[in-house]
């Protein structure tokens, strides 16, 4: 849904974040539906155990390169 995805991408808050879960399975032209041998999702719309680790591996990269950011930025002084 786009107007919710740009409506999301603006917000600016204290420990808030956007995390596009498309862009873990899908480039600008295709989304995956396997890994090599592994199947991502197991219907339409719910993901496989493998699909789900996927996914929750990159949130995790990506609260942890965000609380970097911050910590780096809290400990520049400029």
């Amino acid at each position: 849904n786009i107007p919710a995805a740009s409506l999301l991408t603006s917000i600016e808050a204290p420990n808030y974040f956007y995390f596009e879960p498309l862009d873990v399975f899908c480039d600008d032209n295709t989304c995956r539906q396997n890994d090599y041998d592994n199947l991502i999702y197991k219907d339409d719309d719910h993901l496989t155990v493998y699909g789900a680790k996927l996914l929750a591996n990159a949130i995790a990269i990506e609260l942890l390169v965000d609380e970097w950011v911050v910590r780096q930025s809290k400990e520049t002084k400029w």
